[in-house]
């Protein structure tokens, strides 16, 4: 149940990171002159990244581009959950192998 709870939180923020890029597009888009393509020739991009993320939501599978663009490299919808560690005590059960291990080549 938490996962879903978490997904749910990732895709709530990518449409929030989303929203906040498209209105930066379109701002640049409203003070430029001559549309996207002066946008794009701008950021250093191909006017179909630009127009895809402003008018469609669409975001570009590349990192660089994303970058241009002022999203993150990967969106919260896209990063791996990490396993909890859990701190093992003295006395439990397994409690030698975490502390007694041998480091380094046997």
């Amino acid at each position: 149940m938490t996962d879903n709870k978490n997904q749910d939180d990732a895709r709530s923020k990518d449409g929030q990171v989303i929203e906040r890029a498209q209105n930066r597009l379109k701002k640049a888009h409203s003070r430029k002159r001559g549309g996207w393509r002066a946008v794009a020739s701008d950021l250093g991009l191909n006017v179909r990244y630009v127009y895809d993320l402003a008018v469609k939501g669409i975001v570009p599978p590349n990192p660089e581009t994303r970058r241009k663009l002022g999203l993150p490299r990967v969106m919260p919808s896209e990063r791996k959950l990490r396993a909890r560690h859990e701190p093992v005590r003295i006395g439990s059960e397994g409690w030698e192998s975490v502390y007694f291990k041998k480091v380094g080549k046997r």
